[in-house]
């Protein structure tokens, strides 16, 4: 039932908006409902912009001959224009300022309105009588463009080349389901002020043509005024003018009119490469902006048509073109022989942004006016830097290969902690977990070898034979070359293949020990001491006290 109101509704109000427009035309086509129509304020210009806005989208055509009708009966239609375009102006400028001062909640506000005044501009200019008045008031390109206070067109390449980026590098910030829905709005207002500036030249054009002063000189300096015209530090300049000429394939219309014209042919060369050297935008078609919506998909945002396979991404990136690597070759040794200070990475992105052209680089290169995406790259760039990959995807417009993906090996636990020697078979590194007997016995063993040590640490120490006490030196009438001192003692360590474990192993171990300690008690109480001085002697008495404190 739901579905069914819906239908109806929407019928309703196709029916209703069909019967406006049919309003609109059949007043405008009768002199006599034309005049009633005046008089009771129909044709009033603030009834008029609304109807423009909502209907020129889809039937521009229609709604221009409305217009020039409109100018050309109406008086006081005509009148309201000039105020109207003041109207427009004073909404540009806000326009712009409150988007320079906008916070991350009037994002979506701002962008939509935007939207909405491009469309109310580009409806009205759907004449060429309305565009003549309200873009240029009377004047050409470039004289309109001066006074950038009071222009309208000014207004319009500032919402254009500051306003919009700003609000799109700001959309970026706020969630993907924002993203996803108010994204498309800034390509929609690009493409609506890209139809008023067509208008605009076209109308240009053919008033030159008209009236057969078709020199070009006019719209030429217009042209070279808007590569440059924005005064924002933040914008992206020239983007409209840049956008128009190839998006919008204004470069063969331009060259028509001026070859027409009979124009030096090195001059339109001239403003050709001027465009060439502003920001060019990258087109994304309808399949790959839905492919970056999708929330799952993991590709990055050049909207990449394709996936590598699992079996290929362990693969290395493919090479280059070698034809694309044979023509520039030359061209890089040509620009080197000029400057050979600079880098090849750089020739190279030099030449890529000029379309290969090895003229325009050096021209460029001698005024020190790189393109903008040259301009904080380093001269001395080689093709081997990091950097140069990266503008040259983003000069070309190509996409990043995809990263090699490796399946991480995994470690062999035998082989932790010792290096790369494998540990014995019977080794288990959870041992101190499951036999807590064992810990004990290792513990001990651990406290014996600190025994031990200390033990000989001690014997090393003042007293022993052959040492120093206090300034005398003592004989060691047992001083024999022959050590027999670890003749009997066979070491042993804790990852002998489990030899620690054996209860009569420790028990042998334990037995050698105490009679070599009572081997060095017997050799100690056997010492002849004759000859040693009561200092020597009270020394060797003091050190058997510590000994046995120690015991």
């Amino acid at each position: 039932m739901d579905e069914e109101a819906g239908v109806s509704a929407a019928q309703s109000l196709a029916a209703d908006s069909r019967a406006v427009f049919a309003l609109f035309q059949r007043v405008t086509q009768s002199p006599a409902l034309l005049s009633l129509a005046e008089d009771c304020g129909l044709l009033h210009v603030t009834r008029v912009a609304p109807f423009c806005q909502i209907y020129a989208p889809t039937n521009a055509a229609a709604v221009g001959v409305i217009l020039d009708s409109l100018v050309e009966n109406v008086p006081a239609f005509s009148t309201a224009l000039s105020a109207l375009r003041q109207l427009y102006i004073r909404q540009l400028s806000n326009f712009n300022k409150t988007v320079r001062q906008a916070n991350r909640d009037q994002v979506v506000q701002l962008l939509r309105r935007g939207y909405e005044l491009s469309l109310s501009v580009a409806g009205l200019c759907s004449a060429n009588s309305v565009a003549q008045r309200l873009l240029l008031a009377g004047a050409d390109l470039e004289t309109e463009l001066a006074p950038h206070q009071a222009s309208m067109l000014y207004g319009l390449v500032q919402l254009y080349e500051a306003a919009l980026p700003a609000l799109q590098r700001k959309v970026l910030s706020l969630d993907d389901k924002v993203q996803a829905q108010e994204a498309p709005l800034v390509a929609e207002t690009r493409h609506t002020l890209l139809q008023v500036l067509a208008r605009c030249v076209d109308l240009l054009m053919e008033t030159q043509k008209s009236e057969g002063s078709g020199s070009g000189e006019e719209l030429l300096a217009g042209l070279h005024t808007l590569s440059n015209g924005c005064l924002d530090d933040e914008a992206e300049h020239g983007s409209f003018l840049s956008d128009l000429w190839y998006l919008g394939d204004y470069k063969e219309k331009v060259a028509e009119f001026f070859d027409r014209c009979k124009l030096d042919v090195e001059t339109f060369s001239y403003l050709d490469m001027v465009v060439e050297g502003l920001p060019r935008r990258c087109v994304l078609l309808a399949d790959d902006l839905a492919a970056e919506a999708k929330p799952k998909a993991s590709l990055s945002a050049d909207a990449k048509e394709w996936e590598v396979p699992v079996a290929e991404e362990a693969k290395p990136a493919a090479p280059q073109n070698d034809d694309t690597e044979a023509v520039l070759a030359p061209m890089v040794l040509q620009v080197k022989d000029l400057f050979p200070d600079l880098g090849e990475g750089y020739v190279e992105l030099c030449l890529l942004s000029s379309n290969l052209q090895v003229e325009v680089v050096i021209d460029f290169l001698l005024e020190r006016n790189p393109p903008p995406v040259l301009i904080d790259v380093i001269q001395d760039l080689k093709r081997s830097d990091p950097e140069f990959v990266r503008l040259e995807l983003q000069i070309t417009g190509k996409s990043a290969p995809a990263p090699m993906v490796e399946e991480l090996k995994k470690l062999d636990p035998s082989r932790v902690w010792v290096g790369k020697k494998t540990m014995e078979k019977t080794y288990d590194p959870q041992i101190a977990k499951k036999d807590q007997q064992l810990v004990e016995k290792m513990k001990q063993l651990v406290s014996l070898y600190e025994e031990e040590d200390e033990h000989e640490r001690l014997s090393s120490g003042e007293g022993a034979y052959g040492g120093r006490d206090n300034g005398i030196t003592t004989l060691d009438e047992y001083d024999d070359d022959y050590h027999d001192e670890f003749d009997d003692f066979v070491p042993f360590s804790i990852r002998d293949g489990g030899s620690a474990d054996d209860q009569d192993v420790i028990r042998e171990q334990n037995r050698r020990m105490r009679l070599k300690e009572e081997k060095d008690a017997f050799w100690e109480g056997m010492r002849n001491r004759n000859r040693d001085n009561p200092l020597s002697a009270a020394g060797d008495n003091d050190h058997e006290e510590e000994e046995e404190i120690l015991k």
